[in-house]
């Protein structure tokens, strides 16, 4: 375990600083334009005309910088100079240690279920302990209020991501009745101005849960946009909302809640300091760490998780997890719903298989979901996990129902089922194995004689997989997804255009300033 836990695992899913990190700047040309530039060991100094010397400033690169540039696609975070980490953390941590209570900020935390998991195998404890001896450590230690878990955000996520794929397929299933051609396929061109009005037939729909597909679908393929969804993460869901009631329940400004996420992916610092997710200048997500950076704040205080006290978990903090697959479930909830809602099948189960055929392609990253009823094919979906899986799925989004009969026709083979349907839904994480494998997780080292339990890469995301699968697990559902939105709004009836504003957000093609877009690293 001590490998597992190890600050030196801390490698392998980053992009080096170098030539390739560029932020491009304009300069403005004058008649007293310096003449030179002298450097003096790691110092630069700009000399003018007459020999007076200015020190020139360190270039800073932001993360908001970082999603503007399409120098790169995935994890470029070591590369930046501002960027979030624990470090920050316990910086703002500690000055605030000076201030008055009136002026004190208060301190949230919500933690992934897929780091809980790896906190949890690495310590050999369960993950609720994990989550209430993280809590006692951040109370008791560094001043924090509350440390929840991202299930309460999740189970709003998956509900309005249903939602969602439920608006666009019986939209689809519309235009092609209206348009009296029964393969006929929603296209991009069929988005209406507004990606998130009720007219949108847009499909196949994609998930839009992991920063990091959506970085690569921003900065190389801005024409598959329209079929992403436009529902916000739970990490972002869980956000406004802690500042949303925070600040309403304590009557303090919302930059006095500073709110920090414990994710499984380097990507996710990315995704908090998006513009969108911001009000009045101050972020939902004050601070994004990973896995890996919790236990190097629990290494530097000397605490180990095997020995510390719980804390007692609210109700809020106490939340069931969800079934389906440990990158969220939103597929198997997506699938369950839509059979049971637009199909009138409430006995399907896409989470244990119920009334689904389930076929793996290649691997165990790549597997196709079929619901089918006296041979139609009802629906089709499909989890896509890793960028070679990704490649092949952007490659394919569009193939028309005529190819694919011509090439079994030409192979004198009868159609397999599902082969000559497109998808309706792809759950796409860029991270082989899903989040539970994400970069920002505990992993283990080359396994030595001494070490209490060897395990192989493989062996330790299963035993994390199967410490995730021990929480309690529930069927999101509309009920408490709704409780949920009338506590955040503070009324009754939650109105549509709060919904839409709360619960979703947009993306953006991100043009190219690369003179050969084919050197773009990724």
């Amino acid at each position: 375990m001590s490998r597992i836990l190890s600050a030196d695992s801390l490698v392998e899913d980053f992009i080096s600083p170098g030539q390739a990190c560029i932020k491009p700047v304009e300069i403005s040309k004058s008649s007293n334009a310096p003449s030179e530039i002298k450097v003096d060991g790691a110092e630069y100094y700009e000399v003018g005309k007459d020999g007076s010397q200015k020190k020139l400033e360190t270039a800073s690169i932001s993360l908001n910088d970082c999603l503007a540039c399409s120098g790169c696609i995935t994890s470029a975070e070591s590369v930046l100079i501002t960027m979030q980490s624990h470090n920050e953390v316990l910086s703002v941590i500690n000055a605030e240690k000076d201030k008055g209570e009136v002026d004190r900020k208060t301190f949230v935390l919500s933690l992934s279920p897929q780091s809980r998991a790896s906190i949890a195998a690495a310590y050999g404890i369960t993950p609720y302990q994990a989550q209430s001896r993280l809590k006692h450590f951040l109370s008791t230690k560094l001043g924090f209020t509350s440390v929840h878990s991202t299930d309460f955000a999740r189970e709003v996520s998956l509900v309005e991501a249903s939602r969602e794929f439920e608006t666009r397929f019986t939209n689809a299933r519309k235009r092609k009745l209206n348009t009296h051609d029964p393969v006929a396929t929603p296209s991009t061109s069929d988005t209406a101005a507004d990606p998130t009005a009720d007219s949108n037939s847009t499909l196949p729909l994609i998930a839009s849960a992991c920063p990091g597909w959506i970085c690569y679908a921003e900065k190389t393929h801005g024409e598959i946009l329209p079929h992403i969804s436009l529902v916000r993460s739970p990490q972002q869901i869980m956000g406004a909302y802690l500042k949303d009631t925070l600040t309403r329940a304590l009557s303090i400004s919302r930059d006095r809640v500073y709110h920090v996420s414990v994710m499984p992916c380097f990507d996710k610092k990315l995704e908090a300091s998006r513009g969108d997710f911001e009000v009045e200048g101050v972020r939902d997500v004050d601070c994004v760490i990973t896995t890996m950076e919790v236990v190097e704040m629990l290494k530097e205080h000397e605490v180990d998780l095997r020995t510390c006290h719980e804390a007692h978990l609210s109700d809020e903090e106490y939340y069931p997890s969800h079934p389906g697959s440990s990158a969220g479930g939103y597929l198997t909830h997506i699938l369950t719903s839509a059979a049971k809602n637009l199909l009138d099948l409430p006995t399907v189960d896409a989470a244990t298989e119920q009334g689904v055929v389930v076929k793996t392609i290649r691997s165990s990253d790549m597997k196709e979901y079929i619901l089918e009823k006296d041979g139609e094919v009802l629906l089709k979906m499909a989890t896509c996990y890793g960028f070679r899986n990704i490649q092949n799925i952007v490659r394919k989004l569009k193939p028309t129902k005529s190819k694919v009969k011509r090439v079994v026709r030409r192979k004198g083979l009868e159609p397999k089922i599902g082969e000559d349907k497109e998808y309706d839904y792809v759950e796409v994480m860029a991270c082989p194995s899903g989040c539970i494998n994400g970069g920002g997780q505990l992993k283990p080292l080359i396994p030595s004689e001494n070490e209490e339990v060897q395990y192989t890469p493989k062996e330790w995301i299963d035993a994390v997989e199967s410490t995730y699968r021990s929480v309690e697990a529930r069927e999101a559902s509309e009920e408490r997804a709704g409780e949920v939105l009338r506590r955040w709004c503070g009324g009754e009836v939650v109105e549509e255009g709060w919904r839409r504003r709360a619960l979703y957000t947009e993306y953006r093609a991100v043009e190219q300033n690369l003179s050969n877009p084919a050197f773009a690293t990724w």
